[in-house]
């Protein structure tokens, strides 16, 4: 039997407004905090705004991170 072989699809370069040595990240939408509560996963929220499962979970710690700010600066 002959081995498939997988071929790498080409690197995206980065955008012209950012430099080589940034990575572009996709920005945590507006209503993030309602659909997350609602979807109640990061599967539930990747499959909602069509973003990867990493990116989903990242979007999730940063509100971690922002609500945790927000209770603990008084």
């Amino acid at each position: 039997m002959a081995k498939k072989t997988a071929k790498a699809a080409p690197a995206k370069k980065a955008t012209t407004t950012q430099s080589a040595a940034e990575r572009a990240y996709r920005r945590m939408p507006d209503d993030f905090a309602t659909v997350f509560e609602q979807a109640g996963s990061a599967a539930g929220v990747a499959d909602h705004y069509g973003v990867p499962r990493h990116t989903a979970h990242g979007w999730i710690r940063r509100l971690g991170k922002q609500d945790s700010t927000a209770t603990t600066t008084r």
